[in-house]
């Protein structure tokens, strides 16, 4: 299953690279700034009651280099809907050269209140963003998620795949 969802991420990096290489016209008017969108993405955890989820989110960053962002699941194959909130930051780094261009690494994390058990968990993860139209981006992060700092492998793992829509 791993590996399905690794080759799915590929295939789709494969394809939106595709589109915005034949797109020069449409290449993004701001690289990375103040900006805020709306994220919608997809997960894959490896240890949990479900696999895939699906989330809405909202990011907003004052600065290029620092972001907030509020997530929520809107599907998960457990058919729960709305079932937590996560609050976190972001801190990225854009990169425009001539080799690498419209490309952000960035790290992670927060906090996750769930509603079915009223307690928080708190995640962190690496990930990187492209812009890959004008007001759209890809990001694809991994992350880890505990209950306990005291119990941190006790956690889990979490795949994440994306899109972002500039407002």
């Amino acid at each position: 299953m791993i590996k399905k969802f690794l080759i799915i991420i590929m295939v789709a990096g494969l394809c939106f690279a595709g589109v915005a290489a034949n797109n020069t016209n449409s290449s993004p008017t701001t690289i990375f700034g103040s900006e805020v969108s709306l994220q919608v993405d997809t997960g894959y955890q490896l240890a949990n009651d479900y696999d895939m989820n699906f989330n809405l989110g909202l990011a907003l960053f004052p600065t290029k280099y620092f972001g907030i962002e509020v997530e929520t699941p809107i599907y998960n194959t457990g058919g729960t809907f709305f079932n937590e909130i996560s609050f976190g930051g972001i801190v990225r780094v854009p990169v425009d050269v001539v080799v690498i261009r419209h490309f952000a690494p960035y790290v992670r994390g927060g906090e996750t209140f769930n509603f079915d058990n009223s307690k928080w968990s708190s995640y962190v993860g690496v990930g990187v963003e492209t812009k890959i139209r004008n007001g759209w981006s890809l990001f694809v992060d991994g992350n880890y998620t505990f209950d306990d700092v005291t119990k941190i492998g006790d956690g889990n793992w979490l795949a994440r795949l994306g899109l972002r829509l500039q407002l």
